[in-house]
């Protein structure tokens, strides 16, 4: 025992004298010192970006959660109170401008003057985010129960499914029929990677161009009755996707926490294999902040020819690539790819967390726990500062800039802005994530 003792005692005092040499080391050396201390800054600004992504991204779901069950346990499902939910819900998106952000597409029919004002911005935040759930289980529950026949009524009981009954086969059949069905009018309306938050290159005219067709709050009204067709198409698209998915992963098969526990990580594991996480949080990246903070810097270095030649290699590359029609191949297949499975890792990931909060969390009609779930929810988001970005009021606003005059300050936001020509032409300058 005094030799075991004696032992670890020796080891301590190994590990003290190695510590104390590296601390003289650093002490001695300022750049290993400064060094160290920015290693461990970065890493705690590291740690601190991902708590509040995810503080962001689950206090957005448990929000749909409490909110969706709270609607949808009032009252029976009928198609009157489905079609007026989904008319509540289009008067209060319409009223907070978020119409266009729901849809997936970029644009206001509000004037700025309107749309910035921090009252508007304050009564925008605490509406829409509830017009949208409202809007959802109205769209959703109309999908479900009145497109042709009730999908869950008539889906037999877990463990008496026959491919071979008709009873399944239809059920199978709306439930593909609603996904591929949603992928392509998604599509036809030139929203795919928008929905799938990713972002194609500025050489596909088609994209670019679709997206480019902003509406803004002084446009036309007949204008904006074409973008909030395309808006509630879009909706509707969505929701057939989504209840496509939820029933193929949730109702062919017995329920089981751990099956929900897989997929939530397996949908988390595609957000980052797609590089999606960092847009379903609504935050940027550690890296595009830092980028972004060095940019007048970088700007400097460009401007001394520091980093000139740099930078023009790696245009001529890219050209070279987009060039070829190999590359341009290759580019291609991989966006379809990676926005194919962003959609697919969103699907899966909502499905598990939503069924592990919904189901295996006292019931799913107990009010208390719903009204909970939705204040923790405002909780994380406001935490995470982007209870605004999950409302909408922000993501659509866009900067008008007429032709000759100043570019807007560089720490504004640039996500969506529009140049006019002289002949009222709009130019898109960058797609928002």
């Amino acid at each position: 025992m005094g030799t075991r003792a004696f032992t670890v005692n020796r080891a301590h005092a190994r590990t003290e004298v190695a510590l104390s040499e590296a601390l003289i080391s650093l002490s001695a050396n300022p750049a290993a010192k400064a060094a160290f201390f920015q290693a461990t800054s970065h890493e705690s600004q590291t740690a601190l970006h991902y708590v509040k992504a995810t503080s962001s991204l689950y206090g957005g779901l448990l929000f749909w959660i409490g909110l969706w069950e709270l609607i949808w346990t009032w009252g029976g499902t009928t198609w009157w109170r489905e079609v007026i939910y989904f008319l509540v819900g289009m008067v209060m998106v319409c009223a907070t401008d978020t119409l266009y952000f729901q849809g997936g597409i970029d644009g206001s029919f509000c004037p700025r003057c309107v749309r910035t004002h921090w009252i508007s911005n304050i009564a925008r935040i605490v509406i829409a985010p509830a017009g949208m759930v409202v809007l959802w289980v109205g769209a959703f529950d109309l999908m479900a129960s009145f497109v042709w026949f009730d999908s869950y009524s008539e889906l037999p009981s877990a463990g008496e499914y026959d491919v071979k009954t008709w009873a399944v086969q239809k059920c199978l059949i709306k439930d593909l029929a609603c996904i591929i069905g949603g992928i392509g009018v998604i599509l036809a309306l030139g929203l795919g990677f928008t929905i799938a938050n990713v972002e194609p290159p500025t050489t596909w005219t088609c994209i670019t161009r679709c997206n480019g067709s902003i509406a803004l709050g002084e446009d036309p009204w007949w204008r904006h009755a074409l973008r909030s067709l395309r808006s509630v198409v879009s909706i509707f698209a969505q929701n057939a996707m989504w209840l496509g998915a939820w029933n193929l992963l949730e109702n062919y098969f017995e329920t089981t926490i751990w099956r929900e526990i897989a997929y939530t990580f397996i949908g988390l594991s595609l957000f980052f294999a797609t590089n999606t996480f960092w847009k379903r949080t609504h935050i940027h990246s550690l890296e595009e902040e830092e980028e972004a903070a060095a940019g007048e810097e970088e700007k400097d270095l460009e401007a001394d020819g520091a980093i000139a030649t740099a930078k023009e290699e790696e245009e001529v590359v890219a050209a070279v690539v987009e060039e070829t029609a190999v590359g341009e191949a290759v580019l291609s297949i991989g966006l379809i790819l990676r926005a194919l499975f962003s959609l697919l890792a969103f699907f899966i990931h909502i499905t598990g967390f939503w069924t592990i909060f919904d189901s295996y969390i006292l019931s799913y009609d107990n009010v208390w726990r719903n009204v909970a779930y939705v204040t923790i929810g405002i909780i994380m988001m406001v935490g995470s500062g982007t209870i605004q970005l999950h409302a909408g009021v922000y993501r659509e606003e866009v900067q008008v800039v007429l032709a000759g005059e100043e570019e807007p300050d560089a720490m504004a936001d640039t996500d969506n802005q529009v140049v006019l020509d002289e002949g009222g032409v709009r130019e898109y300058r960058a797609v928002s994530g």
